[in-house]
């Protein structure tokens, strides 16, 4: 039989009526207190409020922090290159053609030291398009300005400006979305077949004059595709993708020419010739972005990474064994550079005497931002660079290193089991960089334990995306 509840008696009396909290009226003015006191703003040194941290938050793409945090995503990821190489020899060969174009791109991947400071400047060419005389003349223009009345034009020409330049890397975005919508949807043969003529329409030449019907049809299909069985949470990133390439388009044909005007009006005002040195470098930058031919050289590691990585993507066998590591491939190429990883980035894999070795680079230019605590009273501009790399048979090495004009800080980590044979290199470092007009104010040899992350190399990446720093 089952037991009975025991029930208590209520705490108070039956006799007792409970009062409720008045409510306040709605007409009761809000009283602040202590409004003369402000609280200090927080060190950076401290650690961060959870609440204002917004690298441990939601909002922030997953892949970018792991870039940030993970040791195995952010360096030595080019030794997975040679573990595909090797994927690729022992699996059958069942496209000859195919094996022998891979092994053909993994030679070709590889940089004799020779052409290594050439490959570098390539690289560097390629990290942000606002680099040359035009920009260079934009900054001297800013710096001059004293009363602030260049800066809105000057923005308005950079908006401008990269507008026209992207146009074509857009269209070829937004055809290369379609295209994979086309083969994801490949089962609905009709939606197929609509999403791989509109990808062709995008990639032809003159795309851009008819932009707004190709963009009206994107929309379109893009509805076609939501209300489609075969829509998935992944096909729906793409879409998300693909709509905001569709945003970024610039269709005003007159917004250079107008942001153009407007600067040299101004600049007019103050210095005529100033104001014709800006025609002309904008028209000397257009010529070289491709309106008129010409260009900047590119980066034979780069170009011939993304052959590798199209060419292992388009080979099922292949794409099953080095899925992982392709993945780890991509998303640190993706991580560089960017708002979440502001730092130069250069891709190294060289090949001397037999010896290969596989490396990455990250600068940051403002490398007094990372030094915690900060130097006594120093302001000094400083580089702070990272070089990690994995030598065939020796294993992993770090090199950091704080560049103040011509003074060198440099700590090099090495597996601990050869810290005493490489604690000679000193001297030949010391002797290298006088050659070239560096003194080598020190050199510390330390065991490299673990791979060390971005985060814990380059101190200042949370905090430029955590909280307000707030000043009184």
């Amino acid at each position: 039989m089952a037991e009975m509840l025991r029930i208590t008696s209520p705490l108070t009396g039956k006799s007792q009526i409970p009062q409720n909290k008045p409510e306040a009226s709605p007409s009761e003015a809000f009283v602040l207190q202590d409004v003369n006191r402000v609280a200090a703003p927080q060190n950076k040194g401290e650690a961060q409020p959870q609440q204002n941290n917004t690298t441990q938050q939601e909002g922030m793409p997953a892949i970018l922090m792991n870039l940030l945090k993970d040791p195995d995503v952010t360096v030595h990821f080019l030794k997975n290159i040679s573990l595909l190489q090797e994927l690729v020899k022992l699996l059958p060969v069942h496209n000859k053609t195919v094996s022998q174009d891979m092994e053909h791109l993994f030679q070709q991947l590889l940089v004799e030291p020779g052409d290594l400071a050439g490959e570098l400047a390539k690289q560097e060419q390629g990290a942000t398009s606002f680099r040359g005389e035009l920009f260079d003349f934009l900054r001297g223009v800013l710096s001059r300005d004293a009363a602030g009345e260049m800066k809105p034009a000057v923005a308005g020409l950079l908006k401008a400006l990269n507008g026209e330049m992207a146009r074509k890397d857009i269209l070829e975005a937004v055809g290369n979305s379609l295209d994979y919508l086309a083969e994801t949807m490949a089962p609905s043969q009709k939606l197929a077949s609509r999403l791989g003529a509109l990808a062709r329409a995008f990639h032809a030449p003159d795309a851009a004059r008819h932009y707004g019907a190709l963009k009206e049809q994107a929309l379109e299909m893009v509805k076609d595709v939501q209300g489609s069985i075969l829509y998935s949470p992944r096909i729906e990133k793409i879409l998300s993708i693909l709509q905001y390439d569709l945003s970024r388009f610039s269709t005003g044909e007159t917004a250079l020419e107008d942001a153009v005007a407007a600067l040299a009006a101004l600049l007019r005002g103050k210095d005529s010739e100033n104001a014709d040195k800006l025609t002309e470098l904008l028209h000397r930058t257009l010529i070289k972005t491709g309106k008129g031919g010409g260009g900047k050289e590119a980066s034979r590691v780069l170009d011939t990474l993304a052959q590798i990585i199209e060419k292992q993507a388009q080979e099922k066998e292949l794409s099953a064994t080095g899925a992982d590591k392709l993945e780890k491939i991509i998303h640190s190429l993706l991580s560089s550079p960017c708002n979440y990883t502001p730092l130069l980035h250069y891709v190294i894999p060289l090949e001397q005497d037999g010896m290969k070795a596989f490396a990455e680079m990250w600068v940051n230019q403002r490398g007094e931002e990372d030094e915690r605590p900060q130097r006594d009273g120093e302001t000094e501009n400083t580089v702070h660079l990272l070089l990690a790399f994995d030598m065939a048979g020796l294993g992993r090495f770090e090199a950091e290193l704080y560049a103040r004009d011509k003074k060198l800080e440099i700590g090099i980590f090495c597996p601990p089991e050869y810290v005493e044979a490489f604690s000679g290199v000193s001297a030949g470092i010391a002797k290298g960089a006088a050659q070239i007009g560096y003194r080598v104010e020190k050199v510390e040899m330390q065991p490299l334990e673990r791979a060390r992350s971005l985060m814990e190399v380059f101190k200042s990446l949370p905090y430029k995306r955590t909280g307000v720093d707030v000043k009184i």
